[in-house]
């Protein structure tokens, strides 16, 4: 593993203490040790446990549940069924049609009907085995270009249609740009369902605390989400639910609907029993009942002329959502807005459409819709590349977008981009004039090689999504250490680390004076979901806001007592000083001292909104996002002909993230990204045959493990933002977004084929198509 940094640290740096430094974690030294307490960690005295029942058919009618023997069973002290519910029914971010308990249907096999609480695990499996319910089992459809035909079985009668909320962009005249084109490209590609595969499992407990309150702890990816979804299912005030996420074992999009609707159950368990109640799933529940990456389906056309300039680009593609909603429409939105490419495209037309089906239901995961999009028009690159007999880093060169080009939205891009230095820097990295011309002549023996590229961009924060705003607090102790809270959540990406760098840095004090306090929702503003990789840029501005408030109070103080102007006292280093008579100072913990002997307050909270977009749904055209960041990777690859194994031997990631507020923390996400996107390649598949997964445990479902990765090579390509905190924009999901395109293309190279279908299994690469490892239920 190797970094290079392409601006000189001092440049970077000048003037900074900790941003832009390489500081340890703050909870590296626990984490290692074992100290962090996760959610299944947490009990109570007179705890119960909670075990739910599924639906034994992917799409049926209830016509009953008897809960009789469940009720009398040892050990049970409640069971909660629909008919339990208070409040509301139905939850969902954009449509709400996701059910804690199903109600009149079950529109899948992880849909959960009863829920049992008993004062063990055993006496719950036992009892939730012994609910009888009654199905009128109905017709189900399971691909979602079948489900948008005339006649095709209906998720939700009421709605007329299985398909959801149309997305568009326009831009242009794509019939315009075809027809200035000297070449043409139209392809087909599809994408599976895969899993999030984070270690720790979904767990919580929930109890009623001394004022009445219900308190849910658990592995809350979005706790603010989650409080509003339980205060509706429960009929309630929102000041009647505490939610307070524990140590993450991990993410990736996957504990948001889900961790909400557990929320839900065990809260109405513990106000029906009056005890704590807890659940903590097992690997094969956890595979059945959580969202999925979506599946997409993409036709391609692409028109380019003869000296590689790109003229159009035509899409249609459909999405499959599963059985619930959740962020399908802004997943397929985000697919086509990224769809065309980091490019000049004058001509765009991109039509996506998220469906539903009764597959297990898809949603948030790293990336959102561009790792699939990316893998369409970055293959096509490559393709056209071939096609004109150009370098493909070439044609990215002549085509990449820079600072006053219009993106493929019709969006002006205002600020530097630093994609033809990533797409500089990375080709060099990985030697790629000698490698592409090595492995471009005939390679004999079984073991074939290739190098490949590929590049995006990634619009920053929710934009088009929705109303984006972030809190922060920052206070002062009386002995100069300082507590710092935000609304952003730490799955294990580091964003405390960041925050507390942010803080450090304004206050002109060390790191290690920093305590970070995970997120309460009564304690903290509501800060929106921590997704779309808006961390750093909203809860940094948000902590950066809250500090400078706090050092702007200390600066009066400390005028005064200097009798310097304002204007000249600077902190850092742990003093203030004139900056004119670097002799006048005072050190910060005095100044705290003589704040409080003035009982001035040392404690603030800090706001930050998304900046305004101009985004017409109707039209599809103008400004999803207020910026982008910018991704190029590159992979050498070792394909065996006689097997199909595809060995990724070295990875390239070049990223332009703004300002890297902690360069070895962005070295962890491009490492960990690349890792992600190995998998999306060439391993991962959850396989879903007729509703049913296939893939339950980590003993099928197929993982990247430590002899698949790579050597890999990061580089960090800095162009400050000046509305970023620091300048810093986003990478955490950037970091996975054109892994895969970049692997395809270097396989294609090696193998002299290209695979259309991921991922790019042994027998796609062998074969040219996949072999399922199950055998299909057999009509009639």
């Amino acid at each position: 593993m190797t970094e290079q940094r392409t601006l000189e640290p001092e440049k970077l740096t000048k003037g900074l203490a900790t941003v832009s430094k390489p500081v340890k974690r703050l909870d590296a030294e626990d984490k290692v040790k074992g100290k962090p307490l996760f959610a299944d960690d947490y009990d109570r005295p007179g705890i119960l446990y909670a075990k739910q029942l599924y639906s034994k058919f992917p799409h049926a009618k209830i016509i009953n549940i008897d809960i009789t023997e469940a009720q009398d069973s040892p050990g049970v002290k409640g069971v909660i069924t629909r008919d339990d519910i208070p409040g509301k029914h139905t939850y969902g971010n954009v449509i709400e049609d996701q059910r804690a308990l199903a109600d009149v249907k079950v529109r899948f096999l992880g849909d959960v009907v009863c829920v049992v609480a008993a004062k063990t695990k055993r006496q719950a499996d036992a009892a939730v085995e012994k609910v009888k319910v009654e199905y009128e089992e109905l017709p189900a459809v399971f691909d979602p270009r079948e489900a948008l035909k005339e006649g095709a079985p209906l998720l939700y009668e009421e709605r007329k249609t299985n398909a959801q909320i149309p997305q568009k962009v326009r831009h242009g005249n794509v019939e315009k740009g075809f027809k200035e084109s000297d070449l043409i490209i139209k392809k087909k590609f599809t994408t599976p369902f895969l899993e999030h595969s984070y270690i720790e499992p979904e767990s919580a407990i929930a109890f009623i605390d001394q004022q009445g309150t219900i308190r849910i702890k658990g592995s809350f990816q979005n706790p603010f989400t989650a409080r509003e979804v339980i205060a509706g299912f429960l009929s309630m005030g929102l000041d009647k639910i505490r939610v307070q996420k524990t140590v993450l074992g991990g993410t990736f999009g996957g504990k948001d609907e889900l961790m909400s609707a557990i929320g839900c159950r065990l809260a109405l368990l513990s106000l029906k029993t009056g005890c704590p109640v807890k659940t903590t799933y097992s690997r094969e529940n956890s595979f059945l009942e959580s969202h999925k990456r979506n599946p997409f389906y993409m036709d391609y056309k692409v028109g380019v002329t003869k000296d590689g300039i790109l003229k159009a680009v035509e899409s249609d593609i459909v999405v499959d959502s599963g059985v619930y909603c959740s962020m399908s429409p802004y997943i397929a939105l985000r697919g086509i807005v990224q769809g065309a490419g980091p490019y000049r495209v004058e001509n765009v037309c991109s039509d996506a459409v998220s469906v539903y089906t009764n597959n297990p239901y898809t949603g948030a995961m790293r990336g959102f819709g561009s790792p699939q999009t990316n893998v369409a028009i970055e293959s096509i690159m490559d393709i056209i590349a071939q096609k004109l007999d150009i370098d493909p880093v070439k044609l990215r060169l002549k085509n990449a977008l820079k600072k006053g080009d219009v993106a493929p939205t019709g969006q002006k891009i205002n600020h530097e981009v630093g994609l033809t230095e990533a797409l500089q820097k990375t080709a060099k990295k990985i030697g790629w004039k000698k490698k592409r011309k090595k492995y471009s002549k005939k390679q004999t023996g079984d073991y074939r090689k290739g190098v490949g590229i590929a590049c995006c961009m990634r619009g920053i924060s929710l934009g088009a999504e929705g109303v984006d705003a972030a809190a922060a607090s920052v206070s002062v102790q009386s002995d100069g250490r300082v507590i710092v809270t935000t609304g952003i959540t730490d799955h294990g990406q580091g964003s405390q680390t960041v925050m507390a760098q942010i803080a450090a840095d304004i206050l002109g004090i060390s790191i290690d004076r920093i305590t970070y306090l995970e997120p309460d929702t009564s304690l903290i503003p509501d800060s929106g979901p921590t997704v779309a990789s808006r961390s750093t840029f909203m809860g940094g501005n948000a902590t950066k806001d809250a500090a400078l408030k706090v050092k702007k109070r200390m600066i009066k103080i400390v005028a005064e007592l200097l009798e310097s102007p304002e204007e000249y006292v600077l902190v850092s280093g742990g003093r203030f000083y004139d900056r004119k008579s670097p002799d006048l100072e005072i050190s910060f913990d005095e100044a705290v001292k003589v704040c409080n002997n003035k009982a001035v307050p040392l404690f603030e909270y800090g706001w930050y909104s998304m900046p305004a977009i101009d985004w017409d749904e109707e039209k599809g055209v103008g400004e999803p996002y207020f910026t982008y960041v910018y991704s190029v990777n590159a992979a050498e690859v070792t394909v065996d002909t006689a097997t199909g194994k595809v060995k990724v031997d070295n990875f390239v990631s070049a990223h332009d993230m703004g300002r890297a507020i902690n360069p070895m923390q962005c070295y962890g996400q491009m490492f960990g990204g690349a890792a992600m996107g190995i998998g999306l390649a060439l391993y991962e598949e959850v396989e879903v045959v007729e509703g049913v997964m296939k893939d339950r445990n980590f003993d099928t479902y197929t993982l990247p493990t430590a002899c698949d990765v790579p050597d890999f090579q990061g580089i960090i390509v800095e162009r400050p933002d000046p509305e970023g905190p620091f300048g810093a924009k986003s990478l955490g999901e950037p970091a996975t977004e054109v892994v895969a395109p970049a692997v395809l293309n270097a396989v294609a190279q090696a193998i002299g084929r290209r695979i259309y279908d991921l991922p790019a299994s042994l027998e796609r690469v062998l074969l040219g198509k996949k072999l399922s490892k199950y055998k299909k239920k057999k009509k009639g």
